[in-house]
């Protein structure tokens, strides 16, 4: 009974001692995962900036032609008086 406590517990420690090797030798990978994660993020955001000041720069101000005062008043007259255009007929 002592010698397998004894072997049990020698095994043990290696297996400890061997997850502290590897442990050891490499990086916890949930840091990397960050550093990654923001890199990405900073190069979304300025490319979105980029196309932002691209579409900035390409649009320019359209003039809308404004209605001519004559045409509303036409407009109203037309109404009022009850001229209707009349209705495509169905065949």
């Amino acid at each position: 009974m002592e010698k397998e406590r004894k072997a049990r517990e020698a095994e043990e420690k290696e297996k400890q001692d061997r997850q502290k090797k590897i442990k050891d030798q490499f990086q916890d990978p949930n840091t990397q995962w960050e550093n990654d994660k923001n890199e990405i993020q900073k190069a979304v955001q300025d490319a979105k900036t980029q196309d932002d000041s691209a579409q900035q720069a390409d649009a320019k101000p359209v003039a809308k032609p404004m209605p001519k005062e004559g045409a509303k008043a036409d407009e109203k007259t037309k109404e009022s008086s009850g001229e209707k255009k009349p209705a495509a007929k169905a065949q």
